[in-house]
């Protein structure tokens, strides 16, 4: 590794304590014979091997529900870091789609990110957003190439990867990071459009009701997990009712702020 990255990869395993403990094991830096790309994920063979160990442990599901959740494994073992040390520490490892490979465990869960690139990436400064980099780099290619391979939706996609990020942002504020980079990563999920004029496919992944009779968090967009055979729903699902709920909310914040 260049001594950028060392530099780097010690100042990770010396943030990632206490209340980030859980993120030092995610990520791998150098070669691992036993890793794969995002296209040999993608590849017809490995997708079957997917489904199959899936449907093994959780009985026969829609091929499609299966790769919505398989993304959501992704997003929740690839995102928490990085965002992590963008906000803790200002920078992170490369962060393009292609520098970033996957060791599986048999069952096909994802045991650790192996980063490939070697060049570390600087957070941008205030007011731009530490999420930003992140969603250009990775999230975006990452959700048109799963996509375009899977057939799950770019709308399901990018509510799984909001979601998640949405998370991993109020967890930082819970355990104290820098208001202001919070606040910034807010006002990102917060915009309809993005400086470009084109639409933001993160805007509002959540919504924390406050009404009469409902309250929480959740998803605005079902996450495909009721298709299982045990049709639970996971706990922000807005299938438990709540659906018609969340868009008379957005409706009311949406004329609030006219």
């Amino acid at each position: 590794m260049t001594k950028a990255l060392d530099d780097l990869a010690a100042d990770l395993s010396n943030a990632f304590t206490g209340d980030l403990a859980h993120l030092r094991d995610r990520l791998v830096f150098g070669h691992r014979e036993d890793s794969l790309s995002l296209a040999d994920i993608l590849t017809a063979e490995q997708q079957a091997a997917i489904v199959d160990a899936f449907c093994r442990e959780h009985g026969p599901t829609p091929v499609v529900a299966v790769m919505s959740i398989w993304s959501k494994w992704y997003f929740g073992m690839v995102l928490p870091p990085y965002i992590s040390a963008n906000i803790v520490l200002g920078r992170m490892p490369a962060c393009g789609v292609d520098d970033i490979r996957l060791i599986l465990q048999p069952d096909c869960k994802i045991s650790a990110a192996v980063v490939t690139g070697v060049t570390p990436v600087q957070a941008l400064p205030l007011p731009g957003c530490a999420l930003e980099p992140l969603v250009d780099r990775l999230v975006a290619p990452f959700i048109e190439r799963y996509h375009q391979q899977t057939g799950v939706t770019r709308r399901v996609l990018w509510s799984n990867a909001g979601t998640l990020i949405e998370g991993v942002v109020r967890h930082l504020e819970k355990i104290g990071c820098s208001a202001d980079l919070i606040a910034a990563c807010d006002a990102y999920l917060g915009r309809t459009h993005l400086a470009d004029g084109t639409r933001n496919p993160l805007h509002l992944p959540v919504v924390y009701l406050d009404m009469p009779g409902e309250s929480g968090r959740r998803r605005r967009l079902c996450c495909l997990r009721y298709m299982l055979p045990d049709e639970k729903l996971c706990c922000a699902c807005p299938r438990d009712g709540t659906a018609a709920k969340i868009k008379a909310y957005m409706r009311a914040l949406e004329g609030a702020a006219l």
